[in-house]
């Protein structure tokens, strides 16, 4: 699928950080089978971001999973390589404080839809930390 694309450019690419997640979501294409997990080191992983990023000229990465948020420090390493970039997170554990990026949290829809498809308590506990966030953006701007 990938052969011989050295030199074409790709402006911007989303990435799985991690195939590990904190959740079963029911359309989640990691728990549809089981499967073995091929993470790899936080070196070996930035050091391919490198590469890609290098040859194919990528401006913007979009940081996904699994549970990006499991592997931190290659998110907040990985997203200083561009200019621009997205993270896409469940919302279920402490939001990271990495500069640069744009969050996005996935609900899917009401307390009652959400809690169906995610596991029964995700939609509270997204609300939670996302209510930690913005008092804490709130003291910062205060």
């Amino acid at each position: 699928m990938y052969e011989n694309l050295n030199g074409v450019q790709h402006k911007s690419a989303v990435i799985d950080v991690t195939d590990t997640c904190n959740l079963r979501c029911r359309h989640s294409l990691y728990f549809r089978e089981e499967h073995d997990s091929r993470d790899m080191s936080s070196d070996d992983f930035l050091e391919g971001l490198k590469i890609l990023k290098n040859r194919h000229n990528i401006l913007s990465m979009g940081w996904s999973g699994g549970e990006p948020l499991y592997k931190p420090e290659v998110v907040s390493k990985g997203s200083k390589l561009f200019k621009m970039n997205q993270l896409f997170i469940n919302g279920t554990l402490p939001i990271s404080k990495i500069s640069n990026l744009l969050t996005f949290i996935s609900l899917d829809g009401t307390r009652k839809l959400n809690d169906n498809i995610k596991g029964k308590g995700t939609y509270d506990k997204v609300m939670q930390n996302l209510e930690k966030e913005i008092i804490f953006f709130d003291i910062l701007n205060k």
